[in-house]
């Protein structure tokens, strides 16, 4: 079975992050696989919450890798390795806590899945959430621990009046008080859960749920192909939705979900933001794009003057030649007299031997 995960987490609109997300891969024996996700919402402060999740995801890790690490565990070692590894993290928290009088009063949520074959096994403590979703619904695994959810489950207020109750986001339970250890949830309380083909498993903050109703996140998820892609959409859906807290989840899909892209849009916020960033990336390839046109555009002239030379259709300058000095007027005069005389002489010598020869022939007569 093939095994596909995505995790977000975004400060949203606070100035910092206080939630940790987590997938992690596990070795069991025979070459098996064991998948552990977990998502922690820590409170206590800019100073405080941030180290409470942190300290608990950290020692939570440690303590199933420890336990389930290379064994062949079925549902009830599972479910007792969870149940350790909340104590783990639940006291790894308080002594965090005690050493700093500025970390008193700190504490986290944490909501985990492990998944081992095709079953798996939900564990909680706090309000972050686990859903199972698949193509025709989406479904609340896991049960939060808030005084809220007390009032719904005594009839004092409605569902749809969570976000407007009193003390709406008032914890009953939390990993890192020092009077009150946690009572850890492990759905479902004997055996596992199988996950089939096409399902997905979502691990949450109360900071999506905030941004989001059950439906919105349900539509999102089977109207985006990618798992990856449908993480961010959530992320930012909760954003544009009103969320006031931390964005933080993990996804765990089996085999691939049939997704419904013709049943939903995306929604405006996001299509505007994601355009509006496309519009910045166009405006700042431009430049790098002229200048690599122009340095093209040199390359290849040179490339072609190089050419041209090694074939000879290039024709050097020909070397510089100093004109001769101009000769003195007296020096024309005295060579032109020279050769004058040269040619009187020759004239004469010529009439003498032409006499000389003549009056030999008279001679012979």
């Amino acid at each position: 079975m093939k095994i596909t995960t995505a995790t977000r987490s975004h400060p949203g609109r606070r100035p910092y992050n206080q939630d940790v997300v987590l997938a992690h891969e596990i070795r069991l024996g025979r070459r098996r696989k064991g998948y552990l996700v977990l998502v922690a919402d820590g409170m206590g402060g800019a100073a405080a919450g941030d180290v409470a999740s942190s300290v608990a995801s950290e020692a939570f890790c440690r303590a199933v890798d420890e336990r389930l690490g290379g064994a062949r565990p079925d549902a009830s070692d599972v479910a007792d390795a969870l149940e350790g590894a909340y104590r783990r993290a639940h006291d790894a928290v308080v002594r965090e806590a005690e050493k700093d009088i500025e970390k008193e009063g700190m504490g986290t949520t944490l909501v985990s899945i492990f998944l081992f074959g095709d079953r798996y096994i939900v564990a909680n403590v706090g309000d972050s959430r686990a859903y199972l979703i698949d193509s025709g619904d989406i479904t609340q695994i896991s049960k939060d621990h808030s005084a809220v959810q007390e009032m719904i489950d005594r009839g004092t207020i409605l569902p749809e009046h969570r976000e407007s109750a009193p003390m709406a986001h008032a914890l009953t339970r939390v990993l890192g008080d020092p009077d009150d250890p946690p009572e850890v949830d492990i759905f479902p309380e004997q055996g596992a859960y199988h996950l089939h083909p096409g399902q997905i498993l979502l691990l949450c903050s109360d900071g999506l749920e905030n941004g989001l109703e059950d439906d919105d996140i349900h539509e999102l998820i089977c109207g985006i192909p990618k798992l990856d892609n449908a993480a961010e959409a959530l992320v930012r859906a909760a954003w544009h939705g009103g969320s006031t807290d931390n964005i933080s989840l993990s996804l765990v899909e089996s085999g691939r979900l049939s997704r419904r892209p013709d049943r939903i849009a995306m929604p405006a916020e996001i299509a505007r933001e994601r355009a509006t960033v496309s519009k910045r990336r166009t405006s700042r390839l431009l430049p790098i794009l002229a200048v690599a046109l122009f340095l093209a555009t040199v390359a290849l002239g040179y490339a072609t003057w190089q050419l041209w030379r090694q074939q000879g259709a290039y024709t050097p300058a020909l070397p510089h030649i100093e004109e001769p000095e101009s000769i003195p007027a007296q020096a024309v005069k005295e060579s032109v007299q020279a050769g004058a005389e040269e040619v009187a002489i020759d004239s004469v010598s010529a009439i003498e031997e032409a006499e000389v020869a003549n009056e030999g022939r008279m001679r012979k007569r």
